[in-house]
């Protein structure tokens, strides 16, 4: 169970990250299917909560490479991997449905969603790669922005 409380409207569990929580789990299993997402049993966002689908107990992939290196877990990070492919590949293209669903749980700016999240990681991903030795152009510049 997800539920946010009063006063934490800047926090991580803040009102618009549980509702595009739910939109995102409902466009992955509703509208494309792709049985890579838990199961929303409930949901009521404005008393702030979500109800999903258990999927423990589990370690985390991230937990397990810092515990034990990647070395040890190499099925895991395939299984990783092709997961993120999966749903690249079911959601490429798709960002018009997901913002329809979206704004069905509250007031969404799809533009002002993407840009200013994702911004800082843009930026980060410009200067790591500058760290590299590595310019950025053609289509890896694309891709990052």
């Amino acid at each position: 169970m997800k539920w946010i409380s009063d006063g934490l409207r800047d926090a991580r569990t803040a009102a618009w990250r549980l509702r595009t929580e739910l939109a995102a789990l409902q466009f992955l299993s509703r509208d494309l299917g792709t049985g890579l997402a838990p199961d929303v049993i409930a949901a009521d966002t404005a008393a702030g909560f979500l109800v999903l689908e258990d999927l423990a107990p589990r370690v985390s992939l991230d937990q397990l490479l810092r515990r034990d290196g990647a070395a040890a877990h190499g099925g895991r990070l395939a299984a990783s991997a092709h997961a993120r492919g999966v749903l690249s590949a079911a959601t490429a293209g798709r960002a018009a449905a997901y913002y329809a669903r979206r704004s069905e749980l509250g007031p969404v700016d799809p533009a002002a969603d993407r840009a200013g999240r994702l911004t800082p990681f843009r930026k980060a991903g410009i200067e790591h790669a500058s760290a590299l030795g590595v310019h950025l152009e053609g289509r890896a510049a694309h891709e990052l922005a």
